[in-house]
């Protein structure tokens, strides 16, 4: 409820200077979010595919910059800056919750992932093979994962956007 609050507020302050900037920002990390949730089989198999090979953690890379997009609609550098301060420590302390559950599940062979795979960045030389291609992609784990309904609000919120910029 408090999200969707948030994402009307963003609709009516909306203002037309950094419309296409935030759509291409959002719509990039949605790209980011669709291809990690078709690699991803929530707690079943370790079996890192796709994006999973180059980091650790896309699902939330794609979420920084779907977010980072829609705070941009209003046009100001505040809510921008509130965002990063906010988003940073939470996704650093969640991934670290996430990697221990993770490590305990999958033992062995997740840590030597751990070790291998940077968290947030693409490092050369440093991407993980022993399953996957990064370049995987199955559509109906995007279903499985509910990423379909993340991108059909995305293109809804723009849409409100675009009317609220027309009036």
């Amino acid at each position: 409820m408090l999200a969707l609050l948030l994402a009307a507020g963003l609709v009516w302050f909306a203002r037309p200077h950094w419309f296409w900037w935030a759509v291409g920002v959002s719509f990039c990390g949605e790209l980011i979010q669709l291809w990690s949730a078709s690699s991803l089989q929530k707690n079943e198999v370790f079996q890192p595919r796709g994006p999973y090979t180059l980091i650790r953690n896309p699902m939330y890379l794609g979420r920084f910059f779907v977010i980072l997009g829609m705070v941009a609609v209003p046009a100001s550098v505040y809510p921008l800056i509130g965002y990063v301060l906010l988003f940073l420590p939470y996704v650093v302390a969640r991934v670290s919750r996430e990697e221990r559950k993770l490590a305990q599940l999958f033992g062995e062979p997740y840590i030597a992932y751990l070790a291998r795979v940077p968290r947030f960045i693409p490092m050369p030389g440093r991407a993980y093979r022993a399953h996957g291609s990064p370049f995987s992609f199955r559509w109906e784990l995007v279903v499985r994962n509910g990423e379909h309904l993340n991108a059909l609000g995305l293109v809804a919120f723009y849409i409100l956007v675009r009317l609220r910029l027309a009036l």
